[in-house]
């Protein structure tokens, strides 16, 4: 629990200390674009903080390719599978 904290701590820092400077800037997208990602960081490390199973980019990629690769790799075997 200590390290969700530090997590949320450490992104509440970053938060203040670079949305500061992009609001006095009046530079509203850059904001919006420092939150949001921020926030997909922040619950991601939460996540591992937590030891839930969250799935690697490389694995997310290949089920959603799977569909696309599978044709063409029996295309290129001879159709046989």
């Amino acid at each position: 629990m200590v390290s969700v904290m530090g997590v949320i701590a450490a992104g509440i820092a970053i938060f203040f200390w670079e949305g500061k400077l992009l609001f006095k800037q009046k530079k509203n997208k850059e904001m919006v674009v420092l939150s949001s990602s921020l926030l997909l960081a922040v619950l991601l490390y939460i996540g591992v903080a937590l030891h839930l199973p969250i799935p690697s980019p490389s694995e997310v990629i290949g089920k959603l390719l799977e569909p696309i690769v599978k044709p063409i790799v029996l295309w290129i075997k001879g159709g046989s599978s």
